[in-house]
């Protein structure tokens, strides 16, 4: 697991944390459980809170976004994966041996089905950070002759 600060470039306080600008706080970790022919993993990113308008709008534009949005700042997201893979071992029949290998994996991105939060300022009206498709699956067999 990693949690990593990102040092933010700019030289003034206004200019952190804005729509534009980077994240003070993002993090990145996970965790990996392998039994025999099975693999599990949880994976979690989290994105700190920032400010809902940008570093060089005036003060008039940011009281008008800060009435949009019904607040200074769009809040922290954290979003939740899972994935499953199993490996097929040998196997003591010709059949079996073919598919000796192969593997098939199971992935559950945004577990909790977390909406992104609401960005009442323009642009695609929700944070990038997020993902308007909430809860996906994915499946995948992989197999060599």
């Amino acid at each position: 697991m990693s949690i990593k600060h990102l040092p933010v470039p700019y030289p003034s306080n206004r200019q952190r944390r804005v729509k534009n600008g980077p994240l003070e706080w993002r993090g990145n970790g996970g965790v990996t459980w392998k039994r025999g022919a099975w693999t599990m993993g949880w994976n979690m990113q989290f994105y700190d809170s920032y400010q809902a308008y940008n570093a060089l709008d005036s003060a008039g534009t940011i009281l008008q976004i800060v009435g949009a949005q019904g607040s200074r700042s769009i809040p922290g997201q954290m979003y939740h994966d899972l994935s499953v893979r199993y490996v097929a071992p040998d196997g003591p029949v010709p059949f079996m041996r073919m598919l000796s290998g192969a593997q098939i994996q199971l992935g559950i991105q945004n577990v909790f089905d977390t909406w992104p939060p609401v960005v009442a300022s323009g642009g695609i009206g929700y944070s990038g950070y997020g993902d308007p498709r909430l809860r996906r699956y994915s499946l995948s067999l992989t197999a060599r002759f």
